[in-house]
């Protein structure tokens, strides 16, 4: 969905949407979360006011939803992904393919569901919200991910950023890790975020292959 506003997706399924690995030239940093990644089986870019509602993407290779490029004033409810190469969902855009702001804003995502991907590229997150504003994750589960279940920011110094008053409210994130990767957490925070908030939220069963996997993890300038 491209340039497009007040369009409404109720009640579909997405499946089988394949994946390709390509060399590329990226410092680790830039893999965080594959965010070299540049489609998803459902992508938003400049789509404002639309409504994905009661959808299932499973089977997918990459991202299974991802809202960029100026998508604004969104709401995802009720929708599940499942089996995917990469992430669940993201929401706007960060280096290496677009180090600022792409007003991805005002997004919400909410009671909907993000489970079991990370299969090809385990460093997808289950939500990765990049350098956004006003994103609201409510009562959502997410679960079975090799790395981060939720990540909020997209800045590694401490330079004022777009990504603040975001907030992760009342979701359920659990097995994170699985003994795959570490330095991971349930829900993660990155970069100066003013305003942004994690609330009542309920997180368990986190396993490193290595160290550190807590339950909230406050990253560098948080």
């Amino acid at each position: 969905v491209e340039n497009a506003s007040g369009v409404s997706i109720d009640g579909q399924a997405f499946e089988h949407v394949d994946w390709t690995i390509v060399r590329t030239n990226v410092s680790s940093g830039e893999c965080q979360a594959a965010s070299f990644l540049n489609t998803a089986a459902v992508h938003l870019r400049n789509a404002t006011g639309c409504s994905i509602s009661n959808v299932t993407i499973e089977h997918v290779g990459e991202y299974g939803l991802w809202l960029e490029g100026g998508s604004a004033r969104n709401n995802i409810t009720g929708t599940m992904v499942r089996d995917s190469g990469a992430g669940g969902m993201r929401v706007g855009t960060g280096k290496p393919l677009l180090d600022k702001p792409d007003g991805s804003d005002y997004n919400q995502i909410v009671d909907s569901t993000f489970v079991q991907g990370s299969h090809v590229y385990h460093e997808g997150n289950g939500i990765l919200v990049q350098k956004v504003s006003h994103t609201v994750v409510r009562r959502c589960e997410v679960a079975y991910y090799s790395h981060i279940g939720i990540s909020v920011g997209w800045t590694w110094d401490y330079e004022p950023t777009q990504a603040n008053n975001n907030l992760v409210d009342a979701c359920h994130v659990h097995h994170m890790g699985n003994g795959d990767l570490s330095d991971l957490a349930g829900i993660y925070f990155l970069g100066v975020s003013p305003g942004s908030a994690a609330t009542g939220n309920y997180i368990h069963d986190s396993y490193p292959n290595y160290t550190s996997a807590p339950g909230i993890y406050t990253d560098q300038a948080t």
